[in-house]
Parts: structure tokens; C-alpha cells; sequence
């Protein structure tokens, strides 16, 4: 965060190139803001998710179902698992959860999600599903459609995607910076619940 930090300062102190091309320079100043942003966006989050109660319910939004990987990851740091545990409630092995986080669950098969949903005990509070019907395509859907649909989602809006490793207490972002937007992740809203979870 101190590169991006200095970067813009940098930029901000660079009057012959705002001369030479101010549209050039707003458009790099702009960019390191962006990351700059997104960046500190993660840490806050990832910082509220390790600090939550894992007694206590969390509620994850979800927009988009492209997005449902980060609710699994970010319910798994907040419940306080590590993969290997959590591999254990739902019946498998350490490698096998990190590799879907890794790929977003795409080699995950659908029972096996289930099991992961199920042993995070996730639940949907009046989720709502639209069906549109309007602009249904007729086209047949291949594997890489699949695969490329949240890259998609992605170019739209800018993604975070949060990975953990609890055993040290570290983690990995993969920052998205839309070249239009330098706005904050608007697909997964994480507030806590006052509800107090079973004992």
C-alpha cells in the first residue's frame, strides 16, 4: 500500500507531465488511486472477517451467483477454519479446499459445494431469484462459458477475491481494477448480525 502511496504523491508533484498531457496523467492517477483504494477496501475486510465472532452469525450479500466462491471463503475466515478443518466437516481432504479456493470452486463438483455450504452452515434468508425469461438464449452454454462468465461479471465490476491461509494468519487478494470505475466492490456486502449464534 506505502508503493501506491508514494506513487501518487509522485504523480501529484509531476507539473511538466500534467502540461504535457493532463488526460494521460489524470488517467494514471486515476489507476493507482483505483488499486490504492481496493487495496485498503481488502484489508478492511479481511481484518473485519478475522475479527469476528465466530460464535456470532455473519450476513453475506450476494448480487451476482458468480460471486458465491467469496461468500464460502469469506464464511470460512469469519468461522475461524482453516482448510484443513473445514475439509473435515464436509468430508475432504486439505488440498482439495485449497484448491477450490484457488479456482473459485470451478473443479469443485456441485455435492461436493453442498458440502462445504453445509458444513459452514450458510443459509438463505428470503433470497429471491430472477428467472429472465425476456432474453433467454437459445444458444447451447459450453464449459468455457461457464468458466468466463465471472471473468465477465468481473470487467463490469471491480472484484475482490479473498483467499486465506489460517495456519499463519496471512492472505491473498487478486486485485480487478476496471479501467472506467475506481469504486469499491459493490457485489458482497459483509454486516454483522445481532442475532447470537447456538451454542
Amino acid at each position: 500500500m506505502g508503493e501506491f502511496e508514494k506513487t501518487i504523491a509522485a504523480m501529484e508533484q509531476d507539473e511538466e507531465r500534467k502540461r504535457h498531457n493532463y488526460q494521460k496523467w489524470e488517467m494514471g492517477r486515476g489507476a493507482a488511486q483505483c488499486h490504492l483504494d481496493k487495496l485498503r477496501a481488502e484489508i478492511a475486510e479481511y481484518e473485519m472477517l478475522i475479527a469476528h465472532d465466530s460464535q456470532a452469525p455473519i450476513i453475506l450479500e450476494l448480487d451476482d451467483i458468480d460471486y458465491l466462491p467469496d461468500i464460502l471463503i469469506k464464511a470460512c475466515i469469519a468461522a475461524k477454519l482453516s482448510e484443513k478443518e473445514l475439509g473435515a466437516l464436509c468430508g475432504l481432504t486439505e488440498e482439495q479446499i485449497k484448491r477450490y479456493e484457488k479456482d473459485d470452486y470451478q473443479s469443485a463438483s456441485y455435492l461436493n459445494v453442498r458440502g462445504v455450504i453445509f458444513a459452514l452452515n450458510i443459509k438463505i434468508q428470503s433470497g429471491k431469484f430472477l428467472v429472465a425469461l425476456d432474453t433467454l438464449e437459445k444458444t447451447p452454454i459450453t464449459i468455457d462459458d461457464l468458466r468466463s462468465s465471472k471473468s465477465r461479471a468481473t470487467r463490469q465490476k471491480a472484484k475482490i477475491t479473498l483467499t486465506h491461509k489460517h495456519d499463519n494468519q496471512s492472505h491473498h487478494a487478486n486485485n480487478s481494477c476496471d479501467e472506467t470505475s475506481i469504486s469499491s466492490h459493490p457485489l458482497v456486502n459483509l454486516t454483522n448480525s445481532p442475532t447470537k449464534s447456538k451454542s
